[in-house]
Formats: C-alpha cells, structure tokens, sequence
C-alpha cells in the first residue's frame, strides 16, 4: 500500500492515515452494522476543509481519504469502492457535478453528499436532480454531518446486500443449468427450486419496475403540492376510479388534508368526511407498517369503532408513508365494496410508499435547511412545514 508523503496535503486515496476508534459522543452516532469501517472520500479544493472533516469523520470511527483534485478523486474510485464521497460544488479541475456524474458511472453503491459555501436553494435541486443524496453548507455541521454520513452509509449497505444477493441468485442460476446430467430426481428437484426462484425474481423485477417508474417521476420534485398532485394521480392510476386523500401531520397528533380526490361522495358531506377522517383515521394508522386493506365492515368496525360507519360498505385502502420512524404522510383511498380494487394493487402500492416517504423526507430536508419562509414553515403552528 503507497503511503503518503506527510510533505504533501492531498493523501494518496485508498491510504488509511489514522487508526480508526469506536464512536462514543453522547448523541448521534454513526450507525454501522458491519465489522468494517465506514469508508469515505473527501474531494474539497481547500486544505483545511479537508483535514476538518477527516478528522470529525475518523474521530467517529470512519476511513476517511481526502483529496484536492478531480483527477485524484478518479484514481481513488478507480480503486476503492466508498460507502460514502463528499464532494465540494467546486473543484479546481472542473465542477462537483461532473465528478458526481463520474462516480455514478463507476459506483451502484457509492453514495454522494455535495458540499458547498452558503448554498442556494438551485443548489440543492441541482444536487438532488443530479443523484446526491444530500447538500451541506460549508463550514460544516458536525451534528448535520454525522446525520447525514449515518443516512448515506445506511442507504450504501443496503444496495451492497442487494447486489450480493443478486450474485448469490446467480450462482444458484448456473449450478441449476450445469446440472442438466445428474440423477432425473436431482434435476427434477432443482429445477422446481429454480421455478420457484425466477418466479421470485421477476416478481422482484416488476416491483422494482413500478419503483423505478415512480421514482423517476418524483425524484426532481422539490415543490410540495406538485409532489403530492404527481404521486396521487400516479397512485390513482393503478387503483381506477375511487375516492382518495392524502393527510399531512400539521403537529405531534393532529393531520390536515393536504390533497384529496371526490369519485362518489356526495358533494355536500365529501368536506365534513374528509375532514372527519384527518381527525379519526390517520392518527389511528400513522405507525403501520404494511399496506392496509379494510375489505369488510366487521374489519372497519375493528379499527374504527363507532367511527366505522362514515365508511360503511365501502372497500379501504390505508398506508402509513414512514421515514426514519417518523410518519410524513397518511393515504387512504375507499370506494363502494361492490367495486374492488385489483387484487394486484396492494404490491405495487407497497412499493411506491417507501419511495413517496422518502421524497417528502428530502423536502422537508431542503427547504428546512435552504429556506427561511413563514408561508412555507411555520415551526409554532406546523411542524413539517407540509399540511395544506
């Protein structure tokens, strides 16, 4: 391994400069359940941004390797696969977008976190658009950065166990197909297995392509009430014609009604129900965990209670969006039980709430952090910022 020359401010990549030791401040720590440290590159142009934020990150049990240049920045992911890159707006050979786009191309798992001296809110989208996963302002946070390095590295190990069991399939796919000479029993068996395992994947495949299909539609999307209209018409189109609200927490435990859809209800009362349900239905479901499905009245009676009959004989549908363990929205949809809803619906829903949560996370993240709005962030009368 080429050491680096202490004369030199810019560290070989890949070198570990310091030895790595076990977090233990008394809030906020990095979270990493692999035995292996959490490895991460530095690309700033400025020599003590460098060496802060190395040493913030090495004191909480990181792998750090700073660099100063774009080209240096090339050669370490040419050889070292990061969980983590922070990455200044500007660099002395070209701009940060580049390179993040460079990192992209070599990296499914290397997750990026731009940095930039008082940045604006274009900066943001502009990052954000361009796949980082977050923005912060230099001189840096320390608390904002063990955040968002615990938040990128989670994000980093879970696509790395996706691939690795991605290859594991692989492997089985082959010895199933080298396997066509042994015993007629074997093969029969194996094959079954191999059924059943492809069976699996292209499930897989065709919820990761809704997924993707969604999130290509939200992603970009940093304004509030476009976000909510995009999703709710996206979601609209797999369920058909029904009734539909989505209720945003305005505090600890009160939801206000931040979009909705009128199918069926009759005009005069559509108001006081939705309303009514803000009050009665979102706080009651705001810690599910799965895709909710109230397909009898002895089931809404059973959540409900006396509550039940403002939705008598009708079929409802009920996902809680959570991020982080924190509910940002609560969506329902409901329609005559003698209409049912497709009975594919509930996997493809399943798949676009984890991604809808998300986006409102990255929102509220932003305009926190970039915008300083009384219309749009009233922290005595709304905790998010998000209810309509």
């Amino acid at each position: 391994m080429t050491m680096p020359n202490p004369e030199s401010d810019t560290p070989k990549a890949g070198s570990d400069h310091s030895a790595s030791y076990p977090f233990r401040a008394p809030s906020d720590p990095l979270e990493h359940s692999s035995d292996e440290p959490i490895r991460v590159l530095i690309v700033a142009p400025e020599l003590k941004t460098r060496r802060s934020l190395a040493a913030m990150l090495r004191d909480n049990g990181c792998q750090c390797d700073p660099v100063g240049r774009m080209s240096e920045a090339v050669g370490a992911i040419a050889g070292v696969e990061y969980d983590v890159a922070f990455v200044s707006l500007q660099l002395r050979e070209g701009s940060g977008a580049s390179l993040l786009r460079v990192i992209q191309e070599r990296s499914t798992i290397t997750k990026v976190i731009m940095l930039g001296v008082q940045p604006m809110l274009d900066d943001a989208m502009t990052a954000i658009r361009l796949g980082a996963i977050d923005l912060l302002a230099m001189p840096i946070n320390s608390t904002e950065a063990v955040a968002s390095v615990n938040h990128a590295a989670a994000a980093a190990r879970r696509d790395r166990d996706r691939d690795r069991r991605l290859h594991k399939l692989q492997r089985l796919c082959n010895v199933l197909h080298g396997s066509r000479s042994d015993e007629s029993a074997q093969v029969g068996a194996m094959c079954d297995e191999l059924e059943t395992t492809c069976d699996e994947l292209q499930e897989h495949v065709h919820s990761l392509k809704l997924a993707s299909e969604f999130q290509a539609m939200i992603e970009n999307e940093l304004d509030i009430e476009a976000l909510l209209r995009i999703s709710l018409e996206h979601m609209l189109r797999k369920t058909g014609p029904t009734n539909a609200a989505i209720y945003l927490p305005s505090n600890h435990i009160d939801y206000s009604l931040g979009a909705y859809v009128n199918y069926d209800c009759p005009k005069d009362t559509a108001d006081m129900l939705l309303d009514h349900l803000a009050d009665v239905l979102a706080p009651r479901f705001d810690d599910l965990d799965e895709v909710l499905l109230l397909d009898t009245d002895d089931e809404l009676n059973a959540h409900l209670g006396e509550d039940a009959s403002w939705l008598i004989d009708s079929q409802v549908i009920v996902i809680a969006c959570r991020h982080e363990d924190e509910c940002l929205a609560v969506v329902t949809f409901f329609r005559d039980r003698a209409k049912p809803f497709p009975v594919d619906l509930l996997p493809q829903l399943t798949a676009m709430k984890d991604l809808f949560a998300r986006q409102l996370s990255k929102v509220i993240r932003v305009h926190h952090r970039m915008v300083v709005d009384k219309d749009w962030l009233d922290t005595e009368d709304d905790e998010w910022g998000l209810a309509a």
